[in-house]
Order: structure tokens, then sequence, then C-alpha cells
């Protein structure tokens, strides 16, 4: 993330292949859409220098859609970016969350579109279709990794959604989009077979990109007087809250849906995963109970969660100062969706918070809503050494985001508490958690009390981040190479390795390893590998390049070691563990044209 640069600065400052890719971009939104769209002018202050913005506007609406701040680190796990995609712009996997999300990108030359072309939703199907049933031999290399770790994970049932989003730059007022993908779901949850996963497709365009927006700086979106009409209510109170426990009938439910639709979810980042067929989705079978089984729908159904600014009492009637659903998002969709005699047969368990203290309320929503666990480490946001390793990076004019700050864009060198604590674990050792299980090390306290040791530095932190944005600048360097033809045979090997999702965890892992190979010298404490203070600085590109030295000499060595397919080798513990000391005969082998390669860390760290 960058602060925003003019398009000719840009262009000037980018290699000549993004060059020519940003000078077939779409010209800027004039100012008369920015003021009723204002995500576009955080999102163009998102745009990494060099990165088209073709390329960064799907990986910008991916991170709105999960809260996700790190775009660079978004960006490497999700884009495929190949010229033989077959329409698989994105395709990211969290098996954590146990969602997927496949995402194909269309950006018009203009931002005046009532609708996007509905044929390109279509596409999300021929999307689908290859990464899940085509033979190996017959996918790709631009998607086949993606292919690879989409089919494991469903095998291995840590996927409960799937995710199809049509990501645009239109408006969505046409109806020929919505109607597409409703088909698209449909045929997706028979071509996936599994009832026991949730298909959701849906169009990321500009109205609900705005929306998601407004989610992050705007807890309560409708700010109406909402009146609901109840037989009993039990308050409770706070210092600086009040809620009421009550029940409402359906109905009630149903017309605020009907009247608002998704800005009752400004509080709940993911809003409502739509109606699919009645054997395919979890809300289907929600729908049943409302359907067949209304008077026990109570206690079938944990309820929803209202976040007002005020709340009033008179004669039976609750009136509310504005509303969000905070949790039971899919419960007020469901219900939206019924038919209204239906929805007047069930009772619906409901709970009303007011509070208008902005931490609190941030609070509220991250404890209420499952969804936002993404957030784990929210749980370490005022830990004493978080909050010391901020105080650190201050002192070299590094902002260290380890508390979130709605929507408010962080500066370019900011480093990410999220992000870099996978770093650090995976540079220590443990790739296995960094890349598979990261939410552990914010709730395990063993775990996260080893990452990071109270003897933490800034200067260990910031060569490790430095460490992996190298990693990140090489995929790029193969990328533009691809594009330009230029691979040879150990390139596309050294590239099959970095296309994997954990590719960087793997390489982090390893390269720690290499820690006395890298110095020369004998290390006892990884921790006390620091970057020396004259090189650390705000503008990481001079670490960054002294460490693409480092790794573009050692990812051949281990690209050799790791066989034609490199996609078990960089989910083994074991092979990460292994490969430092398969690969330090063949540095020593090359040790005086290798040192050279290395002499740049040698002389900005130091081992104190």
């Amino acid at each position: 993330m960058i602060v925003p640069m003019t398009k000719k600065k840009l262009i000037a400052a980018a290699p000549a292949s993004a060059r020519k890719r940003r000078l077939n971009d779409p010209p800027r939104p004039k100012a008369s859409i920015t003021r009723n769209f204002t995500f576009l002018d955080d999102f163009y202050a998102s745009i990494p220098t060099g990165v088209a913005m073709r390329e960064a506007y799907p990986v910008y609406l991916l991170g709105l859609t999960l809260n996700q701040k790190d775009l660079q680190e978004l960006r490497y796990e999700c884009l495929t970016d190949g010229p033989d995609d077959h329409n698989t712009d994105c395709c990211y996997i969290d098996t954590e969350l146990g969602e997927a999300f496949v995402i194909q990108a269309y950006v018009s030359d203009t931002w005046t579109k009532t609708e996007a072309p509905s044929n390109k939703a279509d596409d999300l199907l021929t999307s689908l279709t290859w990464l899940l049933h085509k033979k190996p031999a017959e996918i790709p290399a631009a998607i086949k990794q993606k292919a690879k770790e989409l089919q494991s994970a469903l095998a291995a049932r840590e996927i409960s959604t799937l995710h199809l989003l049509y990501a645009h730059n239109c408006r969505e007022t046409g109806k020929n989009v919505a109607s597409s993908l409703e088909v698209v779901a449909r045929n997706a949850a028979q071509l996936l077979n599994n009832p026991d996963i949730n298909v959701a497709a849906r169009q990321l365009g500009l109205d609900s990109a705005q929306r998601l927006f407004n989610s992050m700086t705007k807890n309560i979106v409708v700010e109406d007087k909402v009146h609901l009409k109840v037989d009993a209510s039990f308050p409770e109170k706070g210092d600086c809250w009040s809620s009421v426990a009550t029940t409402v009938d359906g109905s009630q439910i149903r017309d605020l849906y009907a009247k608002y639709g998704d800005d009752l979810y400004s509080a709940n980042l993911r809003g409502f995963l739509n109606m699919l067929g009645r054997k395919t989705s979890i809300n289907s079978r929600m729908m049943d109970s409302v359907e067949k089984a209304a008077p026990n729908f109570w206690v079938f159904n944990n309820g929803i969660t209202l976040l007002t600014k005020k709340i009033s009492t008179n004669k039976g009637t609750l009136t509310l100062t504005g509303v969000s659903v905070i949790n039971g998002a899919q419960t007020t969709g469901v219900i939206g969706h019924s038919k209204a005699d239906q929805a007047a047969k069930i009772r619906v368990p409901c709970r009303i918070v007011a509070c208008n203290d902005e931490s609190i309320v941030r609070d509220i929503i991250t404890f209420n809503n499952a969804q936002n666990a993404i957030k784990s480490s929210d749980f370490r946001s005022r830990d004493q050494i978080q909050v010391r390793l901020a105080a650190d990076f201050d002192t070299y004019g590094i902002s260290y985001a380890h508390r979130r700050k709605g929507v408010t864009r962080l500066s370019s060198n900011a480093v990410l508490f999220d992000s870099v604590a996978a770093f650090v674990c995976a540079f220590h050792g443990d790739f296995q958690t960094a890349a598979r299980s990261k939410r552990k090390i914010f709730e395990d306290d063993e775990l996260y009390n080893r990452v990071f040791r109270r003897d933490v530095t800034v200067e260990h932190v910031y060569l490790i981040q430095t460490l992996a944005d190298a990693i990140g600048a090489i995929k790029d360097d193969y990328t533009a190479k691809e594009k330009g033809g230029g691979l040879k045979e150990l390139d596309k090997k050294c590239f099959g390795l970095l296309r994997h999702s954990p590719s960087k965890y793997f390489l982090l892992s390893v390269i720690g390893g290499l820690d006395e190979h890298v110095l020369d010298t004998s290390v006892a404490d990884r921790y006390s590998w620091k970057v020396r203070k004259p090189f650390l600085k705000p503008d990481r590109s001079g670490m960054v390049a002294r460490w693409k030295q480092v790794v573009d000499a050692v990812i051949p060595l281990i690209a050799g070691q790791t066989g034609d397919d490199p996609y078990e080798t960089v989910r083994s513990a074991k092979v990460a563990s292994e490969l430092p000391e398969k690969i330090a005969p063949l540095i020593a082998a090359i040790k005086i044209p290798i040192s050279v390669s290395m002499l740049p860390i040698r002389d900005s760290t130091e081992c104190v």
C-alpha cells in the first residue's frame, strides 16, 4: 500500500512490462463518480507501484470482503495472473475460516455503466470447471497450483463455503447479472455435488464495494427510526451500553430486509450468502425450518443481534434509532426471502444493543460476529509487547499496525501485525502454523509467547518483514519474465515453487534455517539476528534489494531439491527442516561466487 502518485510518476517508476500494462488501464474516474463512491480514492491510494489497476482492483475488493488491509500479501496469495487462466483471475483459500473465493474480474474503460456484462458472470462456471474437474496434465500452469490447493481442501472437508465473486467497476442496477449468478450458483452446487458445502455467487460492483467500505467506516448505515412491536422485553445495562432481549415475529424482520436489504449488514462484513438449491445450501435448510417447522423456529435458531444508537420503549413498541445486524445475517436474509404468510408464523429470538462508544462498538461487533474471527489478532492488540514494538518502530518513523483503525489507509511503510506475526513464526521454523493456522499464533498463549518473545526487537522484525517483501518481489519478477516469454527451464521450476500459496512461509523457514550460511558465522540465537540501525528505514526498498540477492541465489538450490512437482514439498515441515542441511554443502561448494550475494545482508545485519 502506497501514498498515491501521479500517473506520470507511477508509470515512470514501474518496470517496462508494468508500464505497458498501466497504459491499458482505464482513466481514473471523474470527481462526480468518486463523490458517490468514496472507496475509489482509497483504492487508488492502495495500488502498489508498478501494478496495473485492472490487476489490483479484484484484490482490493477481496480485501474489503475479508476486511484485510495487507493487500500485497493478499495479492501474493490469491492472484493467478497468467495468460491462460481460464477466467480465474483470483483464487483465495482460507482453510481456517473454511472458505474459498473464486473471482472473475471485469474492469470497464468507463465508470458509468449501469450493469456489467452478464456473460462474464457465466465465466465463473468455466473457471470452476477447470479448477475442479480437469486432469492435472490439462490444467495450465497459471492455475494448476490453485486447482490442486482447492481440490485438496475440498477433499479434506476444509471448505464449508465456496464464494463465486464477479468483481467489476459497474453499477448493479440491472437484473441480468443477478439472474446469471443465480444460475451460476445452482450449476456450481451441482458441479460440487456436496450437500455440506454452501455455494454463494454474487457480484461486487460499485454499489456493493461502497457498502463494504461504509461498513468499515460507519457501523450503522440505516439511520432511520425503526419500530418493533414486542410482547415483552428484558433490559440489561453496562457502563457504556444498554440492551434489550426480546422476541419478534418474523414478518417484522422480513419487512426490514425488504426495505433496507444489504444496508442492514453494515456492521456485518460478510452479509447474506444468498439462497441456493434446496439440497445444497445451509440457508436453504434454514428456509426448510421456516416453511415446515415454524412453531419450533425459536428453539432451532440462535436468533439475531441488532446494533442501534438508541432504544426507546413505549407500550409494547421498541423504537430503535438506526439499526444494523451484527449477528444473524443469514437468519435475517432467509426470513427476508420467505413468503409473507410463512414469516408471520415464526418467532425470532432478538437481542438489541445500543452503544455510541466506538471502541466498545468495535469489540461488540468482533465478539458477536463469528465471521470476524479472522481478526483474532485483536485479542493481542493491547499486549505490552505489541505496544512496545509500536513505540520502537515509531522512533524509526515506521507505523506498526497492531490495532485496527477502521478503513484508515495505512502509510506505505506500515508493518502489519497480522502479517508479520506469521512471517516471524515461519522464519523461526514453524512454517506449517504460519501457512495453515496463523490465527493460532494469537489464540495460543504458548505459541504467541514463542513467536513474540519478550526480547524480540523491531530490528529483528524488520529483518523478517523485508525478507518476506523480497520473496514477493522475486515472484513478481518471475511473473514479468513469464509474460515476456523469457523463462528458462530452471526459472520455470523456481516460479512453480513460488506459485503455491504456502511458498512464502516455506521459503522464510528455509532461509531462516540457513542463517549461519547467509552470515558466514555461528548463530547461537536466531532472534539475535537484526538489521543494523543505519539500514532500518521507513522505505524498505534498500533492505528488500539486499535480500533479493540472497533469495535469487538460494531459490534455484531449493527448487533443485523439490522435484518436478513442488506441491507436497511446500507443505512439508520435514522438508523445510531438512532443506537447509541439504543446501549447505551446495553453498559451500560455490562459496566464493555465492558470497557476493550474501555480502549485502552481512553488511547490513548483525547478531548481538
